[in-house]
């Protein structure tokens, strides 16, 4: 998982010990010696097909709505190796400055007050995702994200990138196929996730 931002660091560029207890706690990896916020929480595996990005969160950022580094933990532990048509990113952010992206990633989860928000479909910074669902809980994100994995995962050619895959699936039907259950925290409207 790749931590995107310095929302982590406090002025000096340094992690406080309370919070790489919470990172140690969450990755289950010993960072107490480490004192770069980059380094404590940066583990970019090489060769992955789906790839976590993350803010710091509710665990690191005074901004954060939402826990997002360990909602990115639980993909990456979930997903990291599963085989897809094409690479795949995922970007999840505390809350809506959005500092990991989610507004270009292939999924793209945002912290609210009332849970998270899901963006589907955007492509290194030309295009902008879509509204999946809105305000879910965590249980209800990771079971969104594995739906949509694995309907991409049965239904796209091999090479095919997941915003083509949705172009050409025609996104309310591929809105209808995996969003089954969240129907009632899903806008029926295109909204964009800029």
């Amino acid at each position: 998982m790749r931590n995107q931002g310095p929302d982590n660091l406090n002025t000096a560029g340094n992690v406080d010990d309370d919070t790489l207890r919470r990172l140690e706690d969450l990755s289950g990896h010993a960072v107490g010696s480490v004192k770069s916020g980059f380094a404590a929480i940066n583990e970019v595996r090489e060769g992955d097909f789906v790839k976590v990005i993350t803010c710091g969160g509710t665990a690191c950022c005074s901004l954060g709505k939402q826990d997002s580094l360990e909602l990115g933990l639980k993909l990456e532990d979930k997903y990291y190796k599963m085989a897809l048509p094409a690479k795949f990113c995922i970007g999840v952010c505390g809350c809506s400055n959005r500092c990991a992206e989610a507004c270009v990633r292939d999924i793209g989860i945002v912290g609210t007050l009332g849970g998270w928000n899901v963006f589907v479909g955007g492509c290194d910074h030309t295009r902008s995702t879509k509204l999946l669902a809105e305000e879910i809980s965590t249980p209800q994100v990771l079971r969104l994200v594995d739906k949509t994995l694995k309907f991409y995962a049965a239904n796209a050619p091999g090479g095919q990138l997941f915003l083509e895959f949705v172009e050409s699936t025609d996104y309310n039907n591929f809105k209808a196929a995996v969003t089954g259950e969240f129907k009632k925290n899903c806008n029926d409207e295109n909204r964009q996730g800029a």
